[in-house]
């Protein structure tokens, strides 16, 4: 993979994500999903929350003062990182695992209900 590559894209038509990432064991990458049956390959330092930790510095913003939300697999790490990670109730087993807190669904509003109760 030369440093021009950001991302490789991979789907099969009779597996599921996870069972695509098993590929990826020993490898020096990053593999998540945001949807079932495509699988994202980049560098392994390339995850949401390497992101988010990269952006609270360059704002000067204390990672004791972020919150989260996600509900995919590629949030994952970011549910862990963040301080207050939420995950929605719709989300993956491994986002409500690493989140700190489950709201309602995304098309039940859980955002809005979790940022009407911290104000």
């Amino acid at each position: 993979i030369t440093s021009n590559v950001i991302k490789l894209l991979f789907r099969h038509p009779n597996k599921i994500s996870s069972e695509l990432a098993t590929a990826l064991s020993g490898l020096d990458v990053h593999g998540t999903w945001s949807f079932d049956g495509l699988l994202e390959v980049s560098n392994r330092n390339v995850t949401k929350a390497n992101a988010l930790r990269w952006l609270a510095e360059k704002l000067n913003i204390k990672a004791k003062d972020i919150a989260a939300f996600g509900d995919q697999n590629n949030d994952k790490e970011m549910l862990a990182w963040a301080a207050y990670g939420v995950a929605m109730d719709n989300a993956v087993p491994e986002a409500k695992e690493a989140a700190d807190f489950v709201t309602s669904s995304n098309d039940d509003e859980g955002i809005s209900k979790v940022l009407k109760r911290w104000s």
